[in-house]
């Protein structure tokens, strides 16, 4: 799914943000803690 949507994430990644989008956290208030962490 990582490939498909382009993410450059790897899949252990994105099991992990979508868990926490299912117990909860806001999406798009995840999306920006992961861009800002990139830019570093």
């Amino acid at each position: 799914m990582s490939n498909i949507l382009d993410t450059g994430l790897d899949r252990h990644t994105l099991f992990v943000l979508i868990a926490l989008c299912d117990l909860g956290l806001n999406p798009e208030a995840l999306a920006a803690v992961i861009k800002e962490l990139r830019k570093d």
